[in-house]
């Protein structure tokens, strides 16, 4: 399909226009604030978008405001993908003039698909979308290789045109009471906490962006439209707790704010979710079901409390927590492990299936599936201290194991991860697992495991990756934990470690690891992982 590639601005008169409006701007932050309603990538899903505004109370049957005092804010996507973007912008344009006069606000938010096509480029509008922008009133067709309403969708969403002048005005990242709302994440390059200076020099960004003709030769954008900049990082969504958690709170303190709110990453369950305890709430949960099959959700702030309402749900609740080492949750895990170690043996089955059978535990909440495999004593030992090690250092790669007795046989038993992808897998299907830490990376954190466990026994067949391909899963520990305290060489560099999780393992000691490991490991292997530790923190270099 041919897009169009278009120097829309005019810099003089986008210049003059966004002076004007920087001149009446507010300082980006607001207090005070009794009642907040948020959602985000509504991606031109217009029905989805009413219905759920209709839900929360802030607009009547008629598409007006009905909200009160109540501040709306959109973190951004409204538009791209779907096929109602038009739609969508024609109601927030009008809900953001009729907000005020009850009292109320609504704060736009901008995200990539906002820039990009501003920028001109269009690749992620459907048809339907374009033709929706389509003039009945010119009879001139199309130009050969355009859809129709192709031309003017672009000329609209451009920085001088009705929607894109719009758009233009708003900022990338706001602050309310103590909460932060931005499309993508929080990375450094926006912890100065000086809105005002952020949201300037983001507009001039987006000006000379648009001023740039967009093709693929085009070099990638840089600044705050990069990758690293608050409208395109997924660090906030996905990165490594031990990596990115402190990074976080540097900026979230700069910003005076105690939590983000972000969209941009779809969550996993297709519900609101938070990570580092709070710190960040996902708020993409998909509402263009067509596309991510999610639901149309908002996060509604009132005080110190926050519940989310989900349209055409009527109970709403507290956001859930995202689970494990990654987004710093452990409540789950710490479960699984307790029902892993005590639950009653329901049945078992009595064939095996790769040297492993099918067990059923029953629970207080039901039964649950799980395997079991018979594993000789030290094999067993070592994949017990390998997660209980794994759990004492936050790090999340070794799924919960129980030594269990199962007709008679001591072995492993354990949960069976039915999305686990070895890594020989994603390499013959050529998939990327991308690395989305603004420093660092989760695979130095594997690499210090292991050397710290004595593993070199890790392959492209034991080590594996959840379904999204976001986060690294581990298998078979069994032959770790080996008496030399020389570290293995690969002849690269030693990674960086970051500075938490360096902190943690500086932290370990006999007495320590003996209450953690529960008789797991005996006196010597636990001197000697101290000693290969020790190499680690002298040696390694910090990423910080």
């Amino acid at each position: 399909m041919l897009r169009l590639n278009v120097r829309f601005c005019v810099a003089a008169l986008c210049i003059a226009a966004i002076t004007a409006h920087a001149d009446d701007a507010p300082a980006w932050r607001w207090t005070g604030v009794q009642r907040i309603v948020a959602f985000g990538d509504v991606h031109g899903a217009d029905r989805e978008l009413v219905a759920l505004l209709t839900q929360v109370g802030v607009i009547d049957a008629a598409q007006h405001w009905s909200g009160g005092a109540t501040h709306l804010v959109s973190v951004g996507d409204l538009i791209d993908r779907g096929p109602d973007s038009k739609a969508v912008l024609d109601l927030m344009m009008r809900l953001e003039e009729e907000a005020p006069r009850a009292g109320g606000y609504v704060h736009i938010v901008l995200g990539n698909h906002e820039a990009m096509n501003l920028a001109g480029d269009d690749r992620y509008a459907s048809a339907e979308d374009e033709a929706a922008f389509a003039d009945p009133k010119n009879a001139k067709p199309p130009d050969d290789g355009e859809l129709p309403g192709q031309a003017e969708r672009a000329a609209a969403l451009a920085p001088t045109g009705h929607y894109g002048a719009w758009l233009a005005a708003h900022p990338a990242l706001i602050v309310i009471n103590d909460t932060a709302f931005v499309h993508g994440g929080l990375p450094t390059v926006v912890g100065s906490g000086d809105l005002t200076a952020l949201n300037t020099l983001f507009r001039a960004e987006l000006l000379d962006a648009a001023q740039t003709p967009n093709s693929a030769a085009a070099e990638a954008p840089a600044g705050l439209l990069s990758d690293v900049g608050p409208l395109w990082y997924r660090g906030t969504a996905r990165c490594h707790a031990l990596i990115e958690a402190p990074r976080l709170h540097r900026v979230l303190d700069a910003l005076h704010a105690r939590r983000v709110v972000i969209g941009h990453t779809p969550t996993r369950t297709g519900r609101v979710l938070t990570r580092f305890d709070g710190a960040v709430v996902m708020i993409d949960t998909g509402m263009l079901a067509a596309v991510y099959h999610g639901h149309p959700s908002a996060l509604v702030v009132e005080g110190d409390a926050m519940r989310v309402v989900v349209a055409g749900e009527t109970a709403s609740a507290p956001p859930e927590a995202d689970t494990g080492g990654y987004a710093g949750e452990w409540a789950s895990v710490d479960a699984t492990a307790a029902m892993l170690a005590s639950a009653p043996v329901a049945s078992a089955e009595t064939t095996q299936t790769n040297g492993t059978r099918g067990v059923v535990l029953a629970t207080a909440n039901g039964s649950v599936a799980a395997r079991f495999v018979a594993l000789p004593k030290d094999q067993l030992r070592h994949e017990i201290a390998a997660y209980r090690l794994d759990r004492l250092l936050q790090l999340g790669f070794v799924a919960p194991v129980a030594d269990r007795v199962v007709d008679g046989k001591h072995g492993a038993l354990y949960v069976p991860d039915q999305d686990w992808m070895s890594d020989r897998t994603r390499r013959e299907r050529n998939l990327v697992h991308a690395n989305d830490c603004e420093v660092g990376a989760d695979y130095g954190l594997m690499l210090a495991f292991d050397v710290l466990i004595g593993n070199e026994a890790r392959s492209v067949d034991n080590l594996g990756y959840d379904r999204s391909l976001t986060e690294l899963r581990l298998r078979n520990q069994g032959d770790a934990f080996r008496p030399s305290t020389t570290l293995r060489s690969d002849g690269n560099p030693p990674q960086k470690l970051p500075p938490a999780f360096r902190a943690k393992l500086a932290a370990l000691d006999e007495r320590t690891l003996a209450a953690a490991m529960q008789d797991q490991l005996d006196s010597h292997e636990i001197k000697t992982l101290l000693a290969r530790r020790d190499a680690i923190v002298r040696d390694w270099p910090s990423t910080e």
